[in-house]
């Protein structure tokens, strides 16, 4: 059987008694001091000591006592054992092995015990178990001192019964027995019958298990067989749509009504299975609205009404409707209408200066000029005072002299711009560097820098168009152009109206069989048949091989106190333990 339970019980009721403290000034006239002064025997600090006081040196767990000069050795006796610890109904009697007692009333060990105390926390802290109790005071246990303790290879092999007792046996052949008779008050007999036997096994009866005695998670799906709830099983409306999951109802859990089969409602509400074709609908069948111009109350008819507008529309060589050029100026897109056709002017370059794109993508017309087929000659510029030098000069230098930025030339020539100037036109020049190579760095007010050996201005903005002049006539129709890139195909038009049924067409020879198509999901389990006799019992067969460690089962009744047993033999003395901890310094005199 596992110990490692029986481990920590020990652990657990060792720990649950509180301590009783005796100390030295109880036992003795003196004073108990503690410290680390006295560290050798014949020290004479602390000095005031009564002859037979006590030091106990708090770094080592020496104790000294003074015989009125200094403090020196208590006596101690290396070969005197406790050998018993026992008791004779009125004292608590400590016997060494010099056959000397002290003896101990258990009426003030019982006034000096404290009751109240208990066990309030268990915890792994690092490496230790820690227990803390009620007043806060902990006790840590090494974890690898518990593990070293445990028995982790004996377990349950075997829970049998010989008609009397109920037996585990553990992998060591360790057994314990519980009287089947025992099992006896589990059974009220009326909410859970039977003896707790092979023949008359527990049985909870119906209607004895109800939800306010199951625990929150008690139930899972892992603890229920297959097919173990049935529809018989369930209560009218016991499953409602609060307690699915999301999810939890696919089409392969929903028993299949046949082929060609969907799931409507009744006129009172009633969910059944009905055959796809009762929902057929024709367009006369359904509801229309009137609106506009229609007078029809279903969508056939609607439909029909429509068509005739659409077909006496299509029959007349030329609507009312128009086209006109709205803008104040410029030159008109729309030509003419022949008619029904609505026909508008092309756009054509005048020149080569001039590029027009179909941008078919975002549905537009983009127009733009080519820039590198532009030539502007000097004899075109007008209204600007100019000279014309043809001396090949180079910049030769950039600097700020004082509050200016001189420019010069190779012929010596200077220009000079004030700073205050550019710095108004916003982002100014701070400094300028000559990079020797014909480039010059200009770094600005921002710090930002560019290099440069083309001191050219940006192009400055278009200015303002001109009106538009008076439209010219219309001169005769050219020939016609090439024709253009296709463009894109446009969305799909409405449907067209259904046309009327043709005559059904002979009978086609019938078609290869196709394969068979995916079986169904499995259907709902059936309601369960009527319970058949109980058949002979079949021969025990061989023992099956251990199960897994099932989890621990909640905690039984307690049984009745057994009888005392006999007091064994005393065992064998422990080795001395640790020197305990001293007590306060506790500065009281006790005299007789």
């Amino acid at each position: 059987m596992n110990k490692r339970i029986l481990l920590l019980f020990l652990l657990i009721s060792g720990f649950a008694f509180s301590q009783t403290t005796v100390t030295l000034e109880d036992q003795c006239n003196c004073e108990v001091l503690s410290g680390t002064l006295v560290a050798a025997p014949g020290s004479v600090t602390p000095t005031g000591a009564d002859i037979g006081d006590i030091y106990v040196n708090t770094n080592t767990g020496t104790i000294y006592f003074w015989d009125g000069n200094s403090w020196e050795l208590t006596f101690t006796d290396t070969n005197t054992k406790n050998i018993s610890l026992t008791e004779d109904g009125t004292n608590l009697i400590l016997t060494d092995s010099d056959n000397n007692a002290v003896s101990i009333p258990l009426s003030a060990i019982a006034a000096a015990t404290d009751t109240n105390t208990i066990n309030a926390t268990f915890a792994v802290n690092g490496v230790n178990l820690v227990i803390t109790d009620s007043d806060g005071n902990t006790i840590a246990v090494p974890l690898a001192d518990i593990a070293a303790a445990t028995d982790t290879n004996t377990t349950n092999v075997s829970l049998t019964q010989d008609g009397t007792d109920l037996i585990l046996t553990d992998s060591d052949g360790n057994s314990i027995k519980l009287a089947v008779s025992s099992f006896a008050a589990v059974a009220d007999q009326t909410t859970i019958t039977g003896a707790g036997t092979t023949a008359d096994p527990f049985k909870v009866e119906n209607l004895s298990i109800v939800t306010g005695k199951l625990g929150d998670g008690a139930v899972t799906t892992l603890k229920i067989a297959d097919g173990a709830v049935t529809t018989a099983k369930l209560d009218a409306d016991a499953v409602t749509n609060a307690q699915l999951a999301n999810n939890a109802v696919q089409t392969e859990n929903i028993l299949s009504g046949g082929n060609d089969k969907v799931l409507v409602t009744n006129a009172v509400g009633i969910v059944n299975w009905s055959d796809k074709s009762s929902l057929d609908q024709v367009a006369s069948q359904v509801p229309f609205t009137p609106a506009g111009n229609t007078a029809s109350t279903d969508v056939q008819a609607a439909i029909e009404e429509l068509q005739l507008d659409i077909d006496g529309f299509a029959a007349i060589a030329g609507q009312t409707n128009t086209a006109s050029n709205v803008g104040a100026g410029g030159v008109g897109a729309f030509l003419q209408k022949t008619g029904a056709d609505l026909e508008f002017k092309n756009i054509n370059a005048g020149s080569d200066k001039i590029t027009i794109t179909n941008d078919v993508a975002n549905g537009e017309i983009d127009i733009d000029i080519d820039q590198t087929k532009l030539t502007i000659t000097e004899s075109q510029i007008s209204d600007l005072t100019h000279t014309v030098d043809t001396d090949d000069q180079k910049l030769q230098n950039f600097q700020v002299n004082g509050t200016n930025l001189e420019i010069s030339i190779e012929d010596g020539n200077t220009v000079s711009v004030p700073i205050a100037d550019i710095a108004a036109k916003g982002n100014g020049i701070k400094s300028t560097v000559d990079n020797g190579n014909g480039t010059f760095t200009l770094t600005y007010d921002d710090n930002t820098t560019f290099t440069t050996s083309d001191l050219t201005g940006a192009q400055g903005p278009a200015g303002v168009n001109g009106s538009n002049g008076v439209d010219g006539a219309v001169g005769p129709q050219g020939p016609a152009g090439a024709d253009g890139v296709d463009g894109a195909d446009g969305s799909d038009g409405m449907d067209g109206a259904v046309g009327p049924q043709g005559p059904i067409g002979p009978a086609g020879a019938d078609g290869i069989d196709g394969t068979n198509g995916i079986d169904g999901g499995q259907g709902p389990q059936g309601l369960p048949g009527a319970d058949g006799s109980d058949g002979i019992d079949g021969v025990v067969g061989p023992q099956g091989p251990t199960g897994a460690q099932g989890p621990a089962g909640p905690q039984g009744l307690p049984g009745a106190n057994g009888a005392d047993g006999i007091d064994g033999t005393n065992g064998i003395d422990g080795g001395q333990g640790p020197q305990g901890l001293p007590g306060a310094w506790n500065k009281r005199k006790r005299r007789s």
